[in-house]
């Protein structure tokens, strides 16, 4: 590439129509820039390049030649042996490792990022015509290359030379983008002449048509590429932040082959490509951060609610993760079993918001505390009424407010017998009696108690004792009791193995019996009568003496024991 893309000179238009062909006219060859340059005839040249009287100076003033291609005057920078044609003077702007010929001297016509106020210049008759640079960005520049190709033509060269040509043969891009962001691009970049190319710098730049050239938005990224060997070819490739300045809308990615002008080719107007398809750029959305409130107290068996709120106000989502202690409905959190329950929030975010990070909160989901057991002085039918045993001497242990402890084993069809009374806790009496010595009571079992006065007692914490977890006991008398209120009625449905029908009472038990202290009697309760319908089942509590659930509004409730006989 010449640098003959972006000039504006008359010069420039000039060169722009040279040598489309890789076979060129040659006389005699001069390395400048790195580069080689050969003679090339173009269509039509300013008159200061063919007047043999303009002169090339220096930004520092120094003088650095005429512009002549007459090889043999003595200040011609054509002439080889001359002060300023030589590659061994000071003053040439061949001389590589010269101040005005050096690819990094700050004020040489080879250095491809010094300024104009740096590069050397063109005076013709008093005017300067141009910069001499190979810098495409200066305005108004001429490079050292073509203008020493045109002399050397002029100069009367015949032959001919091969040249490179540098193409962008492919060239890959991310579709969509956001401002802000970076994009992938990759392309691959050939020399599809018949002569070597030196070192070039391939360049990615972004356009509103596909039209890629030095003066669209430069992404300023780019690879160093070559030296690349005629029919080779190279890769570019690399993420790219998109320029800070970039507006959303669409795009072109394009890439240019020798963006720098550092190589001279058979064809200076292929060395850009556009990516397809087009570059999709969006306005950035707003990220946004999720935060919960206090943590809910939840027992099991219970719920609480959740809550979180999002920094973008839109709405948030929980989950559990550990749902075998906790599940979640919306923002009500209901208590499965004791343990830590963990919660997830998340927001998905949308066209404005990027979805949040997930969040967590933990907390602890807690046995229920039992209701405490009012007892009074006498016989007491009690229970344990949630899932955790209940240690006899620990809770009833006072020998002034107890006298006894009594629990009836189904299976074995015998009694378990504990007093404070004795130091053993009466398995010594126990023994004698046939009794089973009573240290535990499990969850669900009924007691009696016979307390010397009025106490209350509280049972341990736990999960409550279902109704139906009674469903599979035996034929025989049990004594049981349960976490949560119930009617005898409601008990006996929940017996059922089976769902019953519409107003048919089912035979699940055969009676229930719950004792009261105060009036030293029973309360009773048998399905089969209940199934009678009418009076049937309070005429036969009246007639018995017993005490009627119904009428006294009394339940089944936990802490309170009672016996079920079952069929």
């Amino acid at each position: 590439m010449n640098g003959l893309r972006s000039l504006k000179t008359s010069f420039a238009c000039a060169l722009l129509a040279f040598a489309i062909s890789s076979t060129v006219v040659l006389a005699d060859t001069r390395t400048i820039c790195g580069q080689t340059a050969v003679p090339i005839q173009l269509s039509s040249l300013p008159v200061w390049v063919t007047a043999g009287t303009a002169t090339i100076w220096a930004a520092d003033g120094t003088y650095l030649g005429l512009v002549s291609s007459n090889p043999y005057a003595s200040e011609s920078i054509l002439n080889n042996y001359g002060s300023y044609g030589s590659e061994y003077q000071a003053n040439s702007i061949f001389n590589a490792y010269g101040t005005y010929g050096g690819l990094y001297g700050s004020n040489s016509a080879c250095n491809s990022y010094a300024s104009s106020s740096n590069v050397p210049y063109v005076l013709y008759q008093g005017v300067k015509v141009t910069y001499l640079t190979i810098n495409s960005f200066v305005a108004n520049g001429s490079n050292p290359v073509t203008l020493i190709s045109a002399l050397l033509y002029l100069s009367g060269g015949s032959g001919s030379v091969s040249l490179p040509d540098l193409v962008v043969t492919s060239v890959t891009s991310d579709a969509t983008a956001v401002l802000g962001g970076s994009i992938s691009v990759s392309g691959t970049i050939s020399n599809q002449g018949t002569a070597n190319a030196g070192a070039s710098r391939t360049k990615i730049y972004l356009s509103t048509d596909p039209t890629i050239t030095t003066l669209d938005i430069d992404t300023t990224y780019g690879c160093d590429t070559g030296p690349l060997v005629a029919g080779t070819s190279a890769t570019c490739s690399g993420t790219i932040p998109l320029p800070v300045s970039l507006s959303a809308g669409i795009y072109y990615v394009g890439m240019i082959a020798d963006a720098n002008n550092q190589v001279g080719e058979s064809n200076e107007s292929n060395n850009a490509r556009a990516a397809t398809p087009t570059l999709q750029v969006s306005a950035a959305i707003a990220s946004q951060t999720i935060t919960f409130g206090s943590a809910p107290s939840i027992t099991v068996g219970g719920t609480g609610t959740i809550s979180a709120t999002a920094t973008s106000s839109l709405a948030v989502t929980f989950s559990s993760t550990t749902a075998g202690i906790c599940t979640v409905s919306g923002s009500t959190v209901t208590g499965i079993s004791a343990g830590t329950c963990t919660i997830a929030a998340n927001q998905a975010g949308n066209s404005s918001y990027a979805a949040a990070p997930q969040i967590t909160q933990s907390f602890s989901i807690t046995s229920p505390a039992s209701p405490s057991i009012a007892l009074f002085s006498g016989w007491n039918l009690v229970g344990n009424s949630v899932n955790t045993p209940l240690t006899v001497a620990t809770t009833f242990g006072d020998a002034t407010k107890v006298t006894s402890v009594w629990v009836w084993n189904a299976t074995t069809s015998k009694w378990a017998f504990y007093t404070p009374m004795q130091f053993d806790g009466g398995a010594a009496y126990a023994g004698t009696k046939g009794y089973d010595v009573l240290t535990t009571i499990n969850g669900g079992e009924a007691f009696w108690v016979n307390a010397q006065t009025a106490f209350t007692a509280q049972p341990p914490s736990g999960v409550a004792i279902t109704s139906t977890s009674f469903k599979s006991m035996a034929s025989g008398w049990h004594l049981i009791s349960i976490g949560s209120t119930k009617t005898p009625s409601a008990f006996n449905m929940d017996m059922s193995m089976s769902p019953p029908m519409a107003g048919i009472v089912p035979q699940s038990i055969t009676t229930l019996w719950m004792w009261d202290n105060a009036q030293s009697k029973w309360y009773f309760y048998a399905p089969s009568l209940e199934a009678q319908g009418g009076t049937v089942l309070t005429d036969y509590i009246a007639s018995h003496g017993y005490l009627d659930f119904t009428t006294a509004n009394k339940t089944l409730a936990p802490g309170v024991g009672f016996w079920v006989k079952m069929p």
